[in-house]
């Protein structure tokens, strides 16, 4: 009770709540978050392996079409050609409960993913679906693989993964994209 015979407030906590640590790459000088790892509610795999997959262009002369980043190996690589936005998009056939998108790029050319933007929907209209995660930006970039999280316990539901390079003149090379998902 206070002096004028009224309950006094609850005392505050003491401890502020604690949110998951957020560790810390070095690369070379540069220091690059990472997300704590997720817990998934059930199993994921990769199911964009064999996909029909396509993307805004072809670079001139090269045969690093769309379907090289989905042909399970990082050997090879899908490269458009420098251009504004490039995209692409892998069609996985139905919708699938996505968990997150791995990207494997080319290690001597990382700034060729960003300022990616993933996507993941039903519609094959990059514009029409929600974003996945974060936008591709800076030093993610320089993170073998980077991991695009669309949730830990609640999956994005779609049938199209589009990326695209946001308001940039530039080629987009991916050189393997797994779709995680259960």
């Amino acid at each position: 009770m206070n002096v004028y015979g009224e309950e006094a407030a609850p005392e505050p906590p003491t401890e502020a709540p604690t949110e998951p640590p957020i560790v810390q790459t070095e690369v070379a000088s540069t220091i690059i978050p990472t997300l704590p790892p997720c817990t998934y509610p059930v199993p994921i795999e990769n199911v964009a392996v064999g996909k029909s997959a396509t993307q805004s262009s072809i670079k001139k002369g090269s045969d690093e079409t769309a379907d090289k980043a989905v042909d399970g190996t990082k050997a090879t690589c899908s490269t458009t050609k420098k251009e504004y936005e490039a995209s692409w998009v892998v069609d996985l056939g139905e919708p699938k409960d996505i968990y997150e998108i791995a990207i494997y790029t080319d290690q001597d050319k990382p700034h060729l993913v960003k300022p990616g933007v993933v996507r993941v929907g039903n519609d094959v209209n990059f514009d029409n679906n929600p974003q996945c995660g974060m936008q591709i930006l800076g030093s993610m970039a320089k993170q073998h693989p980077v991991i695009i999280r669309c949730g830990c316990e609640t999956p994005m539901r779609g049938r199209y993964v589009s990326v695209r390079l946001a308001d940039k003149d530039r080629s987009l090379r991916m050189c393997e994209v797994e779709v995680r998902a259960g």
